[in-house]
C-alpha cells in the first residue's frame, strides 16, 4: 500500500460558516456541489468539508484512500484485514 491520503473530510454543523473561515485563513477554488459539501484541493489532497458526513450527519472525519483500478480496491482492503484493520463495509462497484 503507497503512504498516502487521497481525500480527508471533515463533518460540519454548518457549510456556509465552515468554507467562510476556510477562505479567511486564504484557502481558495473551493469546488461546492450544492449545499452539502464542498472541496478544497489542498497540495496532493482533497479536503472537504461536508454537512452529512458518510450518512451519519457532522461532525466526524473520513479519509480516503483512491486506488487507481477497481481490482485494487479488494487487495488494499486484503491487506489491510491482513496488518489488523476492521473492515466494516465490504467492497462494491458504485453506481
Amino acid at each position: 500500500m503507497e503512504q498516502r491520503i487521497s481525500l480527508i473530510t471533515l463533518g460540519v454543523r454548518d457549510l456556509d460558516v465552515s468554507r467562510t473561515f476556510y477562505e479567511a485563513i486564504g484557502w481558495e477554488g473551493a469546488q461546492q456541489h450544492g449545499g452539502e459539501v464542498c472541496f478544497f484541493q489542498a497540495g496532493s489532497l482533497v479536503f472537504g468539508l461536508w454537512t452529512d458526513l458518510g450518512g451519519h450527519g457532522a461532525p466526524g472525519i473520513e479519509l480516503a484512500y483512491n486506488v487507481r483500478t477497481p481490482e485494487d480496491v479488494e487487495v488494499i482492503l486484503t491487506e489491510a484485514a491482513r496488518a489488523g484493520a476492521t473492515i466494516i463495509r465490504p467492497s462494491a462497484i458504485a453506481d
